[in-house]
């Protein structure tokens, strides 16, 4: 599962971001995409579900990969478009829990916007979950625990690194609980303290 923050993102970067996304679900069958937002419209999963499926039908990949899961079908009567997977689902968390909960199914963050979501990173490091972002913050060091992605259009790549290789994404893992451990509240009070003491 791959998290998506969007409600920092430009139509423009989504548009790439999910381009760059559809490419590598061609690839890798077993991934998914969840698309987190904030925004507690009523109809924004359907708002972003619309303009996902859109971006996909213009760069001619399904645009039934991106719609709600219908839980009133059974498997006999699924019709031709409800054997396609759905790939890119809408996670709508309002508050910290929901967030919270979401982050800990996931296996990896991309949030490509200008300013990174800071407590989706600070829960990302709490949880070992490695970050793809677009600049380097407290919470996402290259090649510990993240790496950082400036060209969309290589996403593919930073993917493939942790999504198709143990290893790789079992050292970010450890990465982030290493830089955790310099956030941690006690750890602080004693920062403060030396502070102070000085």
């Amino acid at each position: 599962k791959i998290l998506v923050p969007v409600d920092r993102l430009a139509a423009w970067r989504l548009e790439a971001i999910v381009k760059s996304l559809a490419a590598y679900l061609m690839e890798n069958q077993d991934a998914r995409v969840h698309l987190f937002t904030r925004n507690a419209d009523l109809n924004r999963e359907d708002v972003l579900l619309r303009q996902v499926s859109k971006i996909l039908e213009q760069n001619e990949y399904p645009p039934e990969w991106a719609r709600k899961e219908d839980a009133n079908k059974f498997e006999f009567l699924l019709d031709k478009e409800d054997q396609i997977p759905i790939l890119f689902r809408v996670e709508q968390c309002v508050d910290e829990l929901s967030a919270n909960k979401c982050v800990r199914e996931q296996r990896l963050l991309v949030d490509l916007a200008d300013v990174p979501d800071l407590f989706l990173q600070i829960t990302c490091v709490g949880m070992g979950v490695p970050q793809i972002l677009g600049c380097a913050t407290d919470y996402m060091k290259p090649g510990k625990n993240g790496r950082i992605n400036r060209d969309i259009s290589r996403l593919g790549e930073d993917l493939r690194y942790y999504l198709e290789s143990l290893s790789n994404w079992n050292h970010a893992m450890i990465q982030s609980f290493d830089l955790g451990k310099n956030h941690t509240t006690q750890y602080l009070i004693e920062r403060w303290k030396e502070v102070i003491g000085s």
